[in-house]
């Protein structure tokens, strides 16, 4: 089945900074204008009032009908049950309280002109689904790299005079003194992280949602993620929300919905740090009143640019007949069922989030550097080179079908410094040109109590060496979704040699290999790999990477050994993990315990020299390889009380492991003769791994 495509025909100059005119008008006076909002579904009765539109949920057939069956299994009064039934309302319920959210914009917005210098939407986009709103509930699915996506949100919603989106928000905001009670009047309702085995709860909160969708006269706003993304990367989507929310759809109660996924790009993220930290096991701070007046100090810093895309609607009507069946019957819900209409529409949105997704200058800057780094090049890396490096891979990423900040030989170096500037805290440029990430000195590993980490207490040499780093890679990462699948064919061929062909068959399977074992660390959809695999292949043969008839390895080198550069943090990682679990003495492992033991190893081969990159110890990684062989049956798992353990099949692993070193390299340091040209062929020169990551650190 091919995914329906819904990217919108994009390109940067349809975009607006809608930042500008708060800078020139008074913010006091655009927060308490009369409002006309338009309505994503136009009722005809008064939902202004929050309390009403618990009670009817709470008065509806199947909440009164699942209050009798509760009482009758439990041997309980109904008004037990009622009452129950009634404080998880409470606890779910949002309010609108126009006055509330005018204050928090006004307050919201001053900061905003503080730390981000604009915010462009493709507004043509918003403003055509606007003007098509009304007659189907519209659900708003933005891609979560940053807690200032539902904000934005909401800010760009309201700038445009559209219903503030009803925000399905975690129940750790809901716990936040003053800040849970104005997320909640500024239209968040609040969901547990896990309710499997509530299903009172799980019933009334499903009721809740649908009866939003069919009542409701605003937009409805959820992360398929389901949790922000610490890596940058795409996270498998979630199921569970997304299913509630069609049902009122099959049950005739609205004739369709819209899904209409949103991309948000930073130039920095907020968080990059916390980021950096989570990843490598120093738990995730908790939400608080207090912690988010102290994160205040971000007014100090200057964050960039982002960039809002919105795509075009998905139709779950047209969608369901044009993508499943032309012949689904609606009243059949079996049938639609069995054909996985949430399964394919979740990977659809998440596939349309990450096409959407705009690269700025430093994302390129970031593959540029972290590729000089991994290489342990002792070259020093110059502005001027880099700008050379940095045209000509915008000009790559363009052609695998990315959206990307233009640059220009003759704006380059400017253009470079001026996002370098918004990163000073991470990278540097010397008197001399030279650009180096910025050392991390840092003894707060030294102070943590290492019963509270989720991984291994690293040593403050790594963990400063550490943090940089796979700070860098946040902004590599969303580059890979435009080059993972020539990149997984490009490391094979490598391992095929310059000299020698393969065939398709046999590629096409090596190929589908690598994708199930990065399942869980990349999205990759199924259904649609034999056509990704032959537009990747189509691809590498217009880039010269790959010749064709034999299937050979092509004369552009330089791209080849950056394509195989980008996915030595994964397969070094991966393979260090299951050689892990191959030489270990355990056969069964408590999971916390064996992310630290793993992680562990990792900075021992990273000090060894057997490794090169410190993104290998991100836990996010170890969890994705664990997840991965669970899926492949090389990891059984097992429940014991509230714990989770996972037996090894050293069988199943050996091959894997097998698999892993016929594709494993070294990464590979290019020479460029003439970096204008995407038509070059560069020398290689290889690195050995036996050099000592001093030779790394030395570089910052």
């Amino acid at each position: 089945m091919k995914m329906v495509d819904t990217m919108c025909n994009m390109h940067l100059h349809n975009y607006k900074d809608i930042l500008e005119i708060r800078r020139n008008t008074s913010d006091f006076m655009w927060c308490s204008r009369e409002l006309n909002l338009t309505k994503s579904y136009r009722q005809y009765h008064d939902l202004t009032d929050p309390y009403k539109f618990q009670y009817d949920v709470f008065r509806s057939t199947d909440i009164q009908r699942l209050i009798e069956e509760v009482s009758k299994c439990n041997n309980c009064s109904n008004e037990e049950v009622s009452k129950h039934v009634v404080e998880i309302l409470k606890e779910i319920g949002h309010t609108r309280q126009m006055a509330v959210f005018r204050c928090f914009g006004l307050c919201f917005i001053k900061v905003l002109k503080e730390v981000i210098s604009c915010v462009f939407v493709n507004e043509a986009q918003i403003l055509k689904l606007k003007s098509e709103m009304g007659g189907n509930p519209v659900i708003f699915v933005p891609s979560h790299r940053s807690y200032a996506d539902f904000l934005l949100m909401s800010y760009i919603t309201f700038h445009y005079n559209i219903e503030i989106p009803c925000i399905a928000a975690g129940m750790d905001f809901q716990s936040m003194r003053v800040i849970g009670k104005i997320l909640r009047d500024c239209s968040a309702f609040f969901m547990r992280r896990s309710f499997v085995d509530d299903q009172l709860y799980r019933s009334v909160f499903k009721k809740y949602v649908q009866h939003l969708v069919t009542y409701g006269d605003a937009p409805i706003e959820f992360f398929i993620e389901g949790t922000r993304s610490r890596s940058a990367k795409a996270l498998v989507p979630k199921f569970g929300l997304l299913n509630m929310l069609v049902e009122p759809f099959f049950n005739g109660d609205v004739p369709d919905i819209y899904f209409v996924p949103v991309s948000f790009s930073y130039e920095c993220v907020l968080e990059e740090s916390l980021f950096a930290y989570e990843m490598l096991g120093i738990p995730k701070p908790k939400e608080s009143t207090s912690g988010l007046i102290k994160a205040l100090k971000i007014m100090d810093e200057k964050y960039g640019n982002v960039h809002a895309t919105f795509s075009e609607p998905i139709s779950f009507r047209k969608y369901l007949t044009q993508t499943l069946s032309a012949t689904l019957d609606f009243t059949k819900r079996d049938s639609v069922e069995e054909s996985g209409h949430c399964f394919h529409l979740a990977y659809q949105i998440v596939d349309c989030q990450q096409k959407n997704m705009v690269l700025n200058t430093f994302n390129i800057l970031a593959m540029v550097l972290t590729n000089h780094l991994m290489v342990n090049s002792l070259e020093p890396l110059l502005i001027d080179h880099v700008s050379k490096d940095v045209v000509w891979l915008s000009a790559v990423l363009k052609t695998q079908g990315a959206v990307v900040q233009p640059i220009s030989h003759g704006t380059a170096v400017s253009v470079l410094m001026e996002s370098i500037k918004v990163h000073q805290s991470l990278i540097r440029v010397s008197a001399s040109g030279t650009i180096s990430l910025v050392k991390l000195n840092n003894d707060k590993c030294k102070t943590l109590d290492p019963q509270t980490l989720r991984g291994h207490k690293l040593s403050t040499d790594m963990m400063n060496l550490a943090v940089p780093m796979l700070t860098l890679q946040l902004y590599v990462n969303p580059c890979l979704h435009f080059l993972i699948n020539s990149a997984i064919i490009t490391v094979i061929m490598q391992q095929v040699g310059a000299n020698s062909h393969i065939n398709k068959n046999s590629l096409f399977m090596k190929f589908v290999f690598v994708r199930e074992l990065f399942a869980h660390e990349f999205v990759f959809y199924r259904p649609v790999e034999t056509q990704e695999f032959e537009d990747a292949l189509t691809k590498l043969e217009l880039l010269s990477i790959i010749e064709s008839e034999p299937l050979r390895l092509g004369n552009h080198q330089k791209l080849q050994a950056l394509f195989c550069n980008l996915l030595y943090p994964f397969f070094s990682g991966y393979l260090s993990v299951c050689r892990f679990l191959l030489t270990a003495d355990n056969l069964e492992w408590e999971e916390r315990q064996f992310l630290k033991s793993a992680q562990e190893r990792i900075e021992e081969e990273l000090i060894s020299g057997w490794l090169l990159q410190p993104y290998c110890l991100s836990l996010d990684m170890i969890s994705s390889c664990i997840a991965a062989l669970t899926s492949m049956i090389v990891l059984s798992k097992i429940r014991r009380g509230s714990q989770v353990h996972y037996k090894v099949d050293k069988d199943r692993l050996i091959p894997v492991i097998s698999h892993l070193e016929s594709l494993f390299y070294l990464p590979q340091k290019y020479q460029t003769r003439d970096q204008d040209s995407l038509e070059d062929t560069e020398s290689i020169q290889v690195i050995s791994s036996s050099e000592p990551l001093q030779r790394l650190v030395s570089k910052l």
